[in-house]
């Protein structure tokens, strides 16, 4: 059976299998050897920085709906920058993206609409 590289999300024949101690068991990850090292960087980033990222990213849509509701339009648009700039420093994608692109890619793809959302304050006009 071919398996797909979870870095580059291309199927090969000559993968890898990495196994992981997550706090949900053993994770293995089929990976080609050159970007073994590559996925075990992004992995210990992950690891290390993903509970900042939730908190971040969980807080700033209550922030800019505080900002909606007492009609303070500049708290809006910093908390729309913040969360770009958080989703582009902490490229952090859904298991299912993995899955589809492969890590590389969804990191690109996350980057790409983080720089989206940053530009949204200046593209929209809030009343």
């Amino acid at each position: 059976m071919v398996k797909k590289c979870i870095w580059t999300g291309k199927s090969s024949e000559d993968l890898i299998e990495f196994q992981f101690q997550d706090v949900n068991g053993v994770m293995i990850y089929s990976v080609d050897a050159k970007h073994l090292e590559e996925f075990k960087t992004f992995l210990r980033f992950y690891l290390k920085y993903k509970n900042i990222f939730l908190f971040l990213v969980l807080s700033i849509p209550f922030i800019i709906i505080l900002g909606e509701v007492f009609k303070i339009l500049y708290i809006t648009k910093i908390a729309l920058i913040t969360l770009g700039l958080t989703t582009f420093v902490f490229p952090f994608s859904t298991p299912e993206t993995i899955n589809f692109l492969g890590v590389k890619k969804s990191i690109l793809l996350v980057r790409l609409i983080s720089v989206v959302i940053m530009f949204l304050p200046f593209i929209l006009k809030f009343n």
